[in-house]
């Protein structure tokens, strides 16, 4: 993706801390759009996306009958990469905001969250400092909503402006379909990268039990002591010494347990 942080960077931000919550993802994708996009380009890449198999959830999917509001907040959480179309009427709307909000909260919260803001109609430099279309719809917000969620949603706004990712003006000439291929591109390469570091994670064996794990250290230690000590005369002491080290390194890379 194009802007100055890389969406893998994001990533990286959000895998930082062990003591965010990791999450078994429900969608791959969840869609957060304005209402002038619903019907044409945010239409056209859920298409796209499912054609792609790749599992992704916009709000048309809600039973109108509920707390809408809290049943996206849990859609958000449950949806590993968050797709803001940034368009000329998202800001009008508070709810587009608060969903945002809500993103950008996981983002900070969410091991392995990541979210690419996708610049439909509008210049990147007009979310960040909210001129333009989106300068009009703050001032009305100003003076009809609470002036402290008024300023998390600019300061949320500068947040998602400055992470990366696509603009139509900028990329395929303008081209809708291309740019549409573009980023269902950029998503299917970020779901092989996550799908890689979990797969990778998932073969250490940090899910036994603790006693399990001193069992394991029993017996490594009990066989490794029986090379050092010189009873294992079928190995040269050479070879005896470089895999003790190397098998310890392992160990301790491959097992990560904590006692």
């Amino acid at each position: 993706m194009n802007t100055s942080r890389s969406a893998h960077a994001s990533a990286a931000a959000a895998t930082s801390s062990s003591s965010r919550r990791s999450n078994h993802w429900k969608y791959e994708v969840f869609l957060s759009f304005g209402d002038d996009t619903r019907t044409n380009f945010t239409e056209h890449l859920s298409i796209a996306l499912s054609d792609a198999r790749i599992n992704t959830f916009g709000d048309n999917q809600l039973r109108r009958e509920e707390n809408i509001q809290s049943e996206l907040d849990g859609e958000i959480e449950g949806s590993r990469i968050a797709v803001v179309v940034f368009s000329r009427r998202y800001a009008e709307s508070g709810c587009c905001l608060r969903e945002l909000s809500k993103i950008m909260r996981c983002l900070e919260d969410q091991e392995g969250k990541v979210v690419c803001p996708i610049f439909y109609d509008v210049d990147p430099s007009q979310v960040r400092k909210q001129s333009g279309s989106f300068g009009e719809a703050f001032r009305k917000h100003v003076k009809d909503e609470d002036p402290h969620e008024v300023k998390q949603w600019r300061r949320d706004l500068m947040s998602c402006a400055d992470l990366s990712g696509r603009n139509l003006k900028t990329t395929a000439d303008g081209r809708e379909g291309v740019f549409i291929q573009n980023v269902v591109g950029d998503i299917i390469a970020l779901t092989k990268t996550r799908d890689l570091q979990t797969s990778q994670s998932t073969t250490r064996l940090e899910y036994l039990p603790p006693s399990a794990r001193v069992l394991l250290l029993f017996f490594f230690f009990y066989w490794n002591m029986a090379f050092i000590g010189g009873r294992s005369p079928c190995f040269p002491n050479s070879l005896v010494s470089t895999f003790s080290f190397s098998f310890f390194s392992f160990f301790l890379s491959f097992f990560s347990f904590s006692l």
